[in-house]
């Protein structure tokens, strides 16, 4: 939800860069030249090249604010966001009073990650200009960042207070709100923001996304076509020709499936595959490239292929009848509840490297060998859906269980620590990395007994194969794991353990272990 709050140009940028072009021809060493020209391309979505001329502009004029602003917001547009931060920060020690450098740095360093600096400069921007709705929306933007949900609440109702007829206020209000459990409240607040902004994607997405929290799949999966709007890489969709599924009948047609969103999410909508198989004369899936591998090998009657910039050749043929997103499968598959069914396990790991990885894991020693995984990055729910490790003591006390590490990013000091404290080694296999490989990282799930985790990449990968998987959620989840209940629609074997109250997690986690030391001992006598 970060943005850049300088506006856009309004001139078309075919005409603004033909215009810098003349302009910096018979100027070549015009800051005001090279500064018209950064403004066309970062225009035209060409951001790296914008830099070198906003360089030249700095250069050529150090004083000029909008010369730096120019540089500032094409370094973060490119990706270079720690320079984008020090750019900001060499404007605002320029200028202190420069409003918009100071509201910008505070969304470049939320965005880097660095949210408690993001906090500290919004909290001063908001007491100098209470007034200021844009001020107190990124405040609780970088709130919601930290897992704090109850003062992004406080703040992002400040935000419509001061511009209420605002609609994206009222849109991530609602989120906060639904994050602290206030649904009811949450729904109206979505709804206001469609009042005020018919157009508006995100509110229409995430009053979808509500709804699929509570089991309303009809309405909830058509209002999630709206993610289609909404800009961001994540909701980009595929330049494919094809006539879209509308969930007519299948008989006779060749379809194309294309993965969306996160590992996760393509994972999860995977479940819907065999269903498209069986009814299509020819299915085409096109996938991230490290699921290519294990998609060829579950889904074998379909031709499946990785992604990339440009689609493959095959996949823009005219023979292709209809086309689809994976998770738009949903809005024709699961329409209520009784349509998922009974879950089944779909993707099969490489039985080579799966008894590979057994074999290794046996020789850490007897007892069940179970993953576990404990954090998320998702942006704005990771905090929240993230059980620190520190806390998983009950669990980890389990008698005649080998703990392996499936928790991706450097988790280093985590484990040492749980050493140190409890003296329970987690293993790790360096041999695994799935930031590398998936098929490789399913081949180490499948060779488990159980897996424990919290929402993310490990749980939908251990679902998906059925490996006996125990989910930690948060009091408020992500819509696809429903407002209440203990199973899963998506998966087979898993079982969830979910907060008592926000932010608690002893509860989860007491549950969790009770079962996992009664599925151990189990193992145990029947081995």
């Amino acid at each position: 939800m970060c943005r850049d709050i300088l506006s856009s140009d309004p001139n078309n940028g075919a005409a603004l860069l033909l215009l810098a072009e003349v302009r910096l021809a018979s100027e070549p060493g015009s800051s005001l030249a090279h500064l018209l020209m950064a403004h066309a391309l970062r225009r035209s979505n060409r951001a790296s090249e914008a830099i070198p001329h906003a360089e030249a502009a700095v250069s050529a004029a150090p004083n000029n604010t909008e010369a730096r602003m120019t540089l500032a917001m094409a370094l973060r547009d490119s990706g270079a966001i720690e320079r984008a931060i020090q750019a900001l920060q060499d404007i605002v020690e320029l200028d202190g009073a420069l409003v918009v450098a100071r509201l910008n740095l505070g969304i470049a360093l939320t965005e880097a990650g660095r949210v408690q600096e993001a906090i500290a400069i919004l909290q001063n921007l908001v007491v100098e200009h209470p007034h200021l709705g844009d001020a107190w929306l990124q405040l609780g933007n970088a709130h919601r960042e930290m897992g704090d949900a109850t003062s992004a609440v406080g703040s992002y109702r400040a935000a419509v207070a001061t511009e209420p007829q605002k609609a994206r206020g009222h849109s991530n209000l609602g989120v906060a709100l639904q994050q602290c459990g206030e649904l009811d409240a949450a729904a109206a607040s979505f709804l206001t923001a469609i009042t005020i902004d018919p157009q508006l994607a995100e509110a229409h997405k995430n009053l979808a996304m509500l709804q699929l929290l509570r089991g309303d799949f009809s309405q909830g999966f058509e209002g999630f076509a709206w993610r289609w709007q909404q800009d961001g890489p994540v909701n980009r969709p595929r330049p494919f020709r094809q006539l879209a599924w509308d969930g007519a009948s299948l008989a006779g047609k060749t379809v194309l499936i294309w993965g969306e969103q996160g590992i996760g999410d393509e994972i999860m909508f995977a479940s819907l595959f065999p269903e498209v198989i069986a009814q299509a004369d020819r299915t085409l899936i096109e996938c991230e490239s490290r699921l290519t591998p294990l998609f060829r090998r579950s889904f074998p009657d379909a031709e499946v292929f990785s992604r990339t910039d440009a689609a493959h050749e095959r996949l823009v043929r005219d023979d292709i009848d209809l086309q689809s997103a994976s998770g738009d499968l949903c809005r024709w598959l699961r329409r209520r509840h009784a349509d998922f069914g009974t879950p089944k396990a779909f993707l099969k790991s490489d039985p080579t490297m799966r008894q590979a990885r057994r074999q290794a894991y046996d020789s850490f020693g007897p007892g069940s060998k179970i993953g576990i995984a404990w954090r998320s990055r998702t942006p704005l729910w990771g905090a929240i859906k993230s059980a620190p490790l520190s806390k998983w003591a009950p669990i980890l006390k389990t008698p005649n269980a080998v703990w392996l590490n499936l928790q991706y990013g450097d988790c280093d000091d985590e484990l040492s620590l749980i050493d140190r404290q409890l003296g329970i080694e987690i293993h790790q296999d360096p041999s695994v990395n799935q930031f590398a490989n998936l098929d490789n990282f399913a081949a180490q799930i499948a060779a488990l007994d159980m897996v424990v985790t919290t929402s993310n990449t490990t749980a939908h990968m251990a679902g998906a194969l059925g490996v006996p998987t125990l989910l930690l959620l948060p009091a408020i989840p992500d819509w696809r794991w429903q407002i209440a209940g203990d199973q899963v629609l998506w998966y087979p074997n898993m079982t969830i353990f979910r907060q008592a109250s926000r932010g608690d997690w002893s509860d989860p986690i007491e549950a969790a272990a009770a079962h996992l030391a009664l599925r151990v001992s189990e193992h145990a006598t029947s081995v």
